[in-house]
């Protein structure tokens, strides 16, 4: 056995001994792969706005920000990044200029992500590559009312260069959300859109061979007619294998926010609970526990009121007045909220708590000399098991494998039987 395959077993195993199992195989990854909340590969942020770009640091806690020395672009909104597990960074983008997180040189231009879409980039490593060399860099050229493609292209940090730059499904017009979500396998990578027409959520598999340009398409149900999806965001909670889909419709001048179920065995999107609508759908969170969604009210939802919903009670309560755009969950537990061209930035500080006692502090963070904060935060990304969970040193046992756990499952299932004879 592959000591991925059996860190996956491990995994199995202990939910077997503590608790339900998971409701479908396609939870394996979450389990066994995703640290906590799966944010181990974004642990140093890069965004900011039209040149007062800024890291923030959460690899000790709390977020320390700099922005001595690091690449600078001209987008305002939506950028992504990769880290290792121990907080190194290595790569970051807006979607369309990449550059080497350690020496923060230019590799690359041209990836089209535009520099006014809410979720502009995404990285996520190559499945055929060295995890920590070659990466897969996604660009989404949608803006608002003009739908666009998403591009993509390989670059690699040790050869500090890009690679041919490919548009995704021919072409196909989306709106301007862009993620991904770890397949069951726990090697390769779901990445999903939101169509601009007809929306839908494609979802497209990133694996050995290359981008397979054939979506898994999941509709989204009950959408009046003419609706399409414009600005918007897509954000994965792995311990529930959650999403929360938001858009909004310049077609119809609404907007929408979803949650809804991924399977990672097949890209298949299911179970939709449309969850707000009105003058939102830019940006939507998850709290940790994903029992609270946190969005904007107003300005399609990238300038109002920022609003947290109880998913458990329904409650819908006003946080905040002003011009909040993204709020993004964070490594330390915190959703961070940005107000475009603040000098500061909103933090939730107890997200699972109810909105009373959520410790929301509107001038939380104080960004560095010169930064300005982006319409847009961070997008989410993951690594391979490989990395995320290495396999252990020769002559080290696997965790749960060893007799012990053995013994206790073997009484388990000796008691069960004797149980059921008893029961006939």
């Amino acid at each position: 056995m592959r000591p991925v395959a059996q860190a996956t077993a491990a995994a199995c195993l202990l939910v077997a001994l503590s608790g339900p199992a998971p409701p479908a195989q396609a939870q394996v990854a979450s389990h066994a792969c995703i640290v906590g909340l799966g944010m181990v590969n974004q642990q140093v942020w890069w965004t900011g706005g039209s040149n007062g770009k800024y890291l923030m640091n959460f690899t000790g806690g709390s977020p320390v920000l700099g922005n001595a020395g690091i690449g600078q672009t001209a987008s305002f909104e939506g950028t992504a990044v990769y880290t290792t597990p121990a907080g190194v960074l290595l790569l970051y983008t807006d979607g369309d200029s990449i550059f080497n997180g350690q020496t923060h040189a230019l590799i690359g231009t041209g990836v089209g992500g535009d520099p006014s879409a809410s979720e502009a980039a995404l990285i996520v490593p190559s499945p055929s590559g060295v995890p920590t060399n070659d990466f897969y860099v996604f660009g989404n050229s949608s803006n608002a009312g003009i739908p666009g493609p998403i591009r993509y292209t390989l670059a690699s940090i040790s050869g500090n260069a890009i690679g041919t730059i490919a548009t995704l499904d021919g072409g196909r017009l989306f709106g301007e959300s862009l993620a991904v979500v770890p397949a069951a396998n726990g090697t390769d990578f779901w990445i999903l859109s939101v169509t601009n027409a007809s929306p839908t959520v494609n979802a497209y598999l990133v694996g050995p061979a290359g981008v397979n340009n054939t979506p898994v398409a999941s509709p989204v149900p009950a959408l009046p007619a003419g609706t399409t999806a414009n600005r918007g965001t897509i954000v994965y909670h792995p311990p529930t294998r959650q999403l929360a889909i938001g858009f909004f419709s310049q077609g119809t001048a609404t907007g929408y926010i979803h949650t809804a179920t991924f399977d990672e065995a097949t890209g298949q999107v299911s179970a939709f609970a449309l969850q707000a609508t009105g003058d939102l759908g830019y940006g939507v969170a998850f709290s940790p526990d994903a029992s609270k969604l946190y969005y904007s009210v107003g300005t399609e939802g990238w300038s109002g009121t920022l609003t947290q919903k109880d998913l458990g009670t329904s409650a819908v309560t006003g946080i905040a007045t002003g011009s909040w755009a993204m709020p993004r969950l964070a490594p330390d537990g915190r959703v961070y909220v940005v107000e475009f061209n603040a000098t500061t930035m909103g933090v939730v500080n107890a997200p699972d708590n109810p909105a009373a006692s959520v410790g929301w502090n509107p001038t939380g963070v104080a960004l560095p000399p010169g930064a300005r904060a982006a319409y847009s935060l961070v997008n989410q990304t993951y690594a391979p098991c490989s990395v995320n969970v290495p396999p252990p040193a020769a002559g080290v046992p696997i965790p749960f494998l060893g007799p012990v756990p053995l013994v206790l499952l073997a009484l388990m299932l000796g008691v069960a039987g004797l149980a059921a004879r008893r029961r006939r």
